[in-house]
């Protein structure tokens, strides 16, 4: 099979990632020469699929608003020195959600999730975990116990707390009892439940109302109500 061109915006494999990043290292190429490849469709397929492409780094006021989504397992104080941008994680990863954005502050491009455009699918066994040669994503067998982010629901945005009728991140979301269902008037509103979310990023990927729900990067605690309303409590009813 061809392979694609190592510099370009059609993006690169690992083979020439690896070539790239070699002359880079000796001549000083700058990491900015390389160009994001389009985002592929939504999907997961069965197995791990080529590696997915390099996102092109975010604006100044995006990164600082939106911290990048690590993948399970990442280190929570040293990631960014631990991690060797071998993409091992990338190519183990069967829904091709991780892929490599550019870090300013480490001048590296390290493994990142954009849940908008694919989800975490918290795989069986967490193959991404075990991939990763250096450390700096801890090996994890047990997908309840990811913690890559919180879940916030923006009520202001939301279908149902619109007076919609909606339950889609309710319906999608793969851990039991993370989000709840509330009574709020004549229909149901998604609240925090009792279980802590893990930050995978389902329910903001099929959400139909654009920015009613996204992760937080790097929160670990149940899903969140912003703002919090006057009329109904966060907890789920008994």
């Amino acid at each position: 099979m061809k392979e694609k061109p190592a510099l370009g915006g059609e993006g690169m494999n690992r083979r020439a990632f690896l070539l790239w990043w070699r002359r880079a290292g000796s001549t000083g190429a700058p990491l900015s020469r390389l160009h994001a490849a389009p985002a592929p469709e939504r999907g997961v397929r069965s197995q791990p699929g080529p590696l997915a492409p390099l996102a092109a780094p975010p604006s100044d006021e995006a990164a600082a608003l939106a911290p990048p989504l690590r993948p399970p397992g990442a280190l929570a104080e040293s990631f960014a020195s631990a991690c060797t941008s071998c993409a091992r994680c990338a190519e183990m990863c069967p829904p091709q959600a991780i892929t490599l954005l550019a870090d300013s502050a480490s001048g590296k491009y390290l493994p990142a999730i954009d849940p908008s455009r694919q989800a975490c699918s918290l795989c069986a066994d967490l193959p991404c975990t075990h991939a990763c040669p250096s450390g700096a994503l801890q090996p994890m067998r047990v997908a309840a116990e990811v913690r890559m982010g919180v879940a916030q629901i923006d009520t202001e945005r939301c279908t149902a707390w619109r007076g919609l009728p909606c339950r889609i991140c309710y319906d999608l979301c793969p851990i039991p009892g993370a989000i709840e269902l509330n009574k709020r008037g004549s229909g149901y509103v998604p609240v925090a439940g009792d279980a802590p979310c893990t930050g995978c990023g389902i329910c903001q990927q099929h959400c139909p109302a654009q920015g009613a729900i996204s992760v937080l990067a790097g929160a670990t605690a149940k899903v969140r109500l912003r703002p919090a309303p006057r009329d109904a409590d966060s907890t789920p009813s008994s």
